[in-house]
């Protein structure tokens, strides 16, 4: 928004107040040369003879500019950084290691002793990986994070210690409070276990330390960053359905998930006389819409997975409201891609994955010997 402004105004320099010490630096002027290389970046604290945070609020007194975050008992402020997601504690008596923070210092979260006795239950609903309503109630991303600040800081939720090390090459100990993010990572990680392939939710563990590290060092805009996204954002393409969780006394406890189609498992003991299940036909209306076993006797029962048998791809079935164009690929567990035409058939064994692609989107099935 910054460099917008630039470009709106003609301006030709950008000023910000970041220290010389840490990470925002970087954070600002990478981001800056990234989206205008040719622009000016002032940076007074690093530049000009203000090189402590008493020297600062000696300059503003000078100059009558107000400072509304002064410490208790005098002195310089923590270094305070707040936005929706976060608020971060540095300087003072943080600087020594030994020292516990402060009780006083945390703003948004109720220290775990002193938040109710009673448990509160939400219910989170996922689409794609984004939270998109909670206890039922749609909401857009800020409305989310707003809220889970609200809930996570009643519960003492979300408050970190830890010691950072810093791009510029030096440690820097900072506490932090995020309890909407504390919330949003622990169910994301319980959806994210039900509606994941295996191998890509390893991948994906491999991945987030680099990514975050790209964004911690400034290269937000840099093109492996935004490779990297395009990987994670498929990765979420079919994580949906719900998380339910107790928030109580600091802990964020994860006791439902629930996903909404995509990879399903189904026990065959859930059927009479499975062990004559001889065929199962599927139907696709460009996707997916059901799953039919068919029993000796001619009757059927429709399931929401595929079973292990002879799966037929009937083309002329009159359940079948759009057919499937031309073919669709089958992947086996530990198999390769293959291709499946009309009217042809595979058989699954049991105890196995399989993989299907129609119409270019995947799903995954689970077939389980009860």
């Amino acid at each position: 928004r910054l460099i917008e402004i630039v470009n709106e105004t003609g301006a030709d320099a950008i000023c910000h107040g970041a220290t010389g010490k840490g990470n925002d630096q970087v954070r600002f002027e990478l981001g800056a040369y990234a989206l205008k290389p040719d622009v000016k970046v002032i940076a007074p604290w690093r530049e000009w003879d203000l090189l402590s945070r008493e020297k600062l609020l000696n300059y503003a007194e000078t100059h009558g500019i107000p400072i509304d975050m002064k410490h208790r008992q005098g002195g310089s402020p923590y270094s305070m950084d707040a936005n929706l997601l976060h608020i971060s504690y540095e300087g003072r008596h943080l600087e020594d290691p030994n020292a516990e923070a402060e009780e006083d210092m945390w703003r948004w979260t109720v220290s775990p002793e002193q938040a109710p006795d009673a448990a509160e239950y939400l219910e989170l609903t996922y689409a794609k990986g984004d939270v998109v309503a909670i206890d039922g109630q749609s909401m857009r991303a800020h409305e989310v994070l707003a809220k889970l600040n609200e809930l996570g800081g009643k519960h003492g939720i979300g408050r970190l210690d830890l010691v950072e090390n810093r791009y510029v090459g030096m440690k820097s100990r900072g506490c932090y409070e995020t309890p909407g993010g504390t919330i949003l990572l622990k169910a994301h990680r319980a959806i994210e276990s039900i509606t994941l392939d295996r191998e890509v939710a390893h991948l994906k563990d491999d991945l987030m330390p680099r990514y975050a590290s790209l964004i911690y060092n400034g290269y937000w805009w840099a093109p492996e960053r935004r490779a990297l996204q395009v990987l994670i954002d498929h990765t979420q393409q079919h994580v949906n359905g719900t998380v339910r969780l107790k928030l109580y006394k600091g802990n964020v406890i994860v006791v439902h998930r629930r996903q909404t189609r995509r990879t399903e498992k189904i026990s065959m003991s859930q059927f009479d006389n499975v062990a004559v299940v001889k065929q199962a036909n599927v139907y696709f209306d460009g996707k997916c819409v059901s799953h039919t076993v068919q029993f000796p006797d001619g009757t059927k029962k429709s399931v929401g997975v595929i079973l292990p048998a002879t799966l037929t791809f009937n083309t002329g079935a009159p359940e079948i409201m759009e057919t499937v164009a031309g073919s669709c690929r089958y992947k086996l567990q530990g198999g390769d891609w293959k291709t499946c035409h009309a009217g042809e058939s595979f058989k699954v064994p049991g105890n196995s994955s399989f993989d299907i692609e129609v119409a270019g989107e995947p799903y995954h099935y689970v077939c389980h010997f009860g």
